[in-house]
């Protein structure tokens, strides 16, 4: 099987430093984080004033509880930025360009993310493996997981 190379680009302690991730590390890193936490990772609007209701949820990269979202697992602490809560998946690369190292793979992330935003995590399994069919990946690290 192929994959693609992507390329992550950071600073660390003021030098720049190059990692290399493929899709495939790049799905097994969301899909063991998001099963072993088992749930969304999110927070209630009303808190923040956001909306009048209350119950209303907002999904986040990363929660007050310490939850990430499938994408919040792959941004690094160095390159996040509670700004990017404001944002959705789909224009976050553009307002936040430290984050160009995911383009390359933006569509399974946003597979992933919808998954995450609209799931029910008890169905992740399948959908996860869903999507390792569409992008071509090995789906074998969903059966080795503990659910969270």
């Amino acid at each position: 099987m192929w994959y693609t190379v992507l390329s992550l680009h950071s600073y660390v302690k003021g030098e720049f430093s190059m990692q290399t991730y493929t899709a495939q590390q790049l799905f097994d890193t969301i899909v063991t984080g998001l099963l072993k936490q088992g749930k969304r990772s999110f927070e209630h609007c009303g808190k923040r004033g956001i909306t009048n209701f209350e119950n209303e949820e907002r999904c986040m990269y990363r929660s007050a509880e310490g939850f990430k979202c499938a994408i919040g697992h792959v941004i690094t602490n160095e390159d996040y930025d509670p700004e990017m809560e404001d944002i959705s998946s789909t224009v976050l690369f553009e307002k936040f360009p430290v984050l160009s190292y995911l383009i390359p793979h933006a569509d399974m992330l946003r597979e992933l993310q919808s998954i995450h935003d609209y799931g029910i995590p008890l169905d992740w399994p399948a959908d996860f493996t869903n999507v390792a069919e569409d992008f071509g990946l090995d789906p074998a690290i969903i059966n080795t997981i503990p659910r969270g």
